[in-house]
């Protein structure tokens, strides 16, 4: 074996000298262990080094003097946790550091001094929130509250209209006396013309038609079929004993489909006469505004009204070029039930009664 000074265990071999382990190798002088090197000296655990000096745990190093945990080290001094570092003076937990002085939780940091849970912090007596913040904040606030009431009362307001406007508008049951036949008379020949989705409609007067009547029924119709755009709404209309018994007799009535019907039993029939009696002293009415002055009345009939309409009892034909037609046309007595039996009423006045 061959021991010169640059050999691996002598000298500045691996062991000796500046080697590994002697001198400046890795446990002796400047090496890993001795001197400058790991353990030793500037190396790791040795003045400068790892763990002395300005090493890792000494001096400079990481856990002494202005290393890791000594002097300005991670823990000692300005390092980590002594002096400036992160636990001692300006570091983190001392000082001006995260929980000291200046830091997080101590001086001027997070919970100290001028952080945000010291002075002039968030939770203490000279916290971020002056006289003029915590008056706009209050005056925010109660603005806030004052501001929900009105906005509820607002909302029932127009609740409250919306449903005070349906309940008015399906009217009520009621009862007139003494209103008589309807007065039907010859018409002179005579028709209108409309032109309504393509359709060329003629309208033709059949009989001039007076009639009083109470409002035993509404039914508005809105759609896109040529009936619905001649006429949006029904009328159930009554007269006779019929209307003058409506309150105390409840006839139960309905429309669909352009049909009205009414139910009652024996006894009920019986204070009019009889079912038949019914029959022959209501109607159902689909009604076709002559105008627009009119059809605006027209909306606002509702159950319960006392009225005086007049126009001509009509039968509407129309046709398409394509070979499209369409027919409805107006019973001309008050005898009749079932389909066919509804007056095609062309509107031209209404009144109130």
């Amino acid at each position: 074996m061959d021991n010169r000074p640059d050999e691996q265990y002598g000298g500045y071999d691996q062991y000796g000298g500046q080697n590994q382990y002697g001198g400046q190798n890795q446990y002796g002088g400047q090496n890993q262990y001795g001197g400058y090197n790991q353990y030793g000296g500037q190396n790791q655990y040795g003045e400068q080094n790892q763990y002395g000096g300005q090493n890792q745990y000494g001096g400079y190093n990481q856990y002494g003097g202005q290393n890791q945990y000594g002097g300005q080290n991670q823990y000692g001094g300005q390092n980590q946790y002594g002096g400036q570092n992160q636990y001692g003076g300006q570091n983190q937990y001392g000082g001006q550091n995260q929980y000291g002085g200046q830091n997080q939780y101590g001086g001027q940091n997070q919970y100290g001094g001028y952080n945000q849970y010291g002075r002039r912090n968030q939770y203490t007596n000279k916290v971020h929130v002056t006289p003029e913040d915590r008056y706009t904040r209050a005056r925010s606030f109660s603005g806030r509250k004052k501001g929900f009431p009105v906005i509820a009362i607002l909302l029932f307001v127009v609740a409250a209209i919306g449903v005070g406007f349906f309940v008015w508008k399906d009217g009520s049951r009621n009862a007139v006396l003494g209103i008589g036949e309807p007065i039907q008379t010859e018409a002179e020949p005579g028709y209108t013309v409309r032109e309504i989705d393509g359709y060329k409609v003629i309208i033709t007067y059949l009989y001039e038609y007076d009639i009083e009547a109470l409002v035993v029924h509404t039914k508005d119709y809105v759609g896109f079929g040529l009936d619905d755009k001649l006429s949006q709404k029904d009328l159930a209309l009554a007269w006779g004993l019929t209307a003058a018994h409506n309150k105390d007799v409840d006839f139960h009535w309905d429309q669909s489909g352009r049909f009205y019907s009414f139910k009652i039993d024996a006894a009920s029939a019986a204070v009019v006469g009889s079912a038949s009696v019914v029959n022959q002293q209501s109607s159902n009415n689909h009604i076709i505004p002559a105008n627009d002055d009119v059809k605006n009345k027209v909306w606002w009939i509702r159950r319960g009204d006392h009225i005086r309409l007049k126009g001509y009892l009509v039968n509407v034909d129309a046709y398409k070029q394509t070979g499209e037609t369409m027919q409805w046309h107006s019973s001309t007595v008050r005898t009749d039930t079932g389909n066919g039996a509804c007056e095609v009423f062309y509107v031209t006045d209404i009144q109130w009664v």
